[in-house]
């Protein structure tokens, strides 16, 4: 996903980076989306997101993880994914 200012400093709700001045991308970084799930935020408007791990420690964010709009392509997380499926034997 691609990584901006204000997500190093994340630490709780549902993540969608701002557009301020110096706000500006610093790259790209792995994480593992873990799941989905929707939450009422504002105006009682539900709204969707993906639950990701991040790899900064349970310090940063919620306990590591974090959750950031889906179904938008926000920071393009949803550009750039990768599926494992395991073969049964």
């Amino acid at each position: 996903m691609r990584i901006h200012q204000d997500f190093f400093t994340y630490q709780r709700g549902i993540y969608k980076h701002s557009n301020l001045d110096n706000n500006y991308p610093s790259g790209y970084h792995s994480v593992r989306i873990l799941g989905w799930g929707e939450e009422l935020v504002g105006n009682y408007q539900p709204t969707k997101y993906w639950l990701v791990a991040n790899s900064w420690g349970t310090n940063w964010g919620e306990n590591g993880l974090f959750r950031i709009v889906k179904g938008t392509n926000e920071c393009e997380i949803e550009t750039y994914v990768l599926g494992i499926w395991a073969k049964t034997m």
